[in-house]
């Protein structure tokens, strides 16, 4: 019976630049639902190419979350990184697929003035714990909840 149930449960594979990113959004992201994987990958072109590969093979409701930073302020630099990576994740050809860069980086949808190591684990955790429901409110992570709950 449980074999049966986790078979109906769509997957969701969150794809980001990093074990501390993918822990990030699984953390911020409601998504019970799903089944998540959030494979070890680096590299923007690698992210790419995993999730063509991933968007042959997922089942009409399964979906695939590609997050990148952006490395800039230039809004317009980071639109052309958003449409460089539609393309070459083939996403545009599958409404499975979201494509999502953070301005300039992950770290922008912290409060302002919050200073802390990405490497610390324990210290993100407690940040996260405490300011979870405002960094929920950040625009990015609603329309990324937005393309979990199927309402893009």
């Amino acid at each position: 019976m449980a074999e049966t149930i986790l078979n109906e449960q769509p997957a969701l594979y969150v794809l980001a630049e990093s074990n501390t990113d993918r822990a990030i959004i699984r953390t911020l992201l409601d998504c019970d639902k799903y089944r998540v994987y959030a494979p070890e990958i680096s590299g923007f072109a690698n992210m790419a190419t995993l999730a063509r590969t991933l968007r042959l093979m997922i089942k009409s409701n399964d979906k695939i979350l590609i997050a990148f930073d952006a490395e800039t302020m230039k809004k317009d630099s980071a639109d052309e990184k958003i449409a460089r990576m539609r393309f070459l994740s083939k996403a545009d050809a599958s409404n499975n697929i979201g494509v999502f860069c953070f301005l300039p980086q992950i770290e922008s949808i912290f409060p302002a003035n919050t200073r802390f190591n990405k490497e610390n684990i324990e210290e993100l955790k407690s940040i996260l714990k405490t300011n979870l429901e405002t960094i929920k409110q950040n625009t990015i992570i609603k329309q990324m909840q937005m393309f979990v709950n199927g309402e893009e």
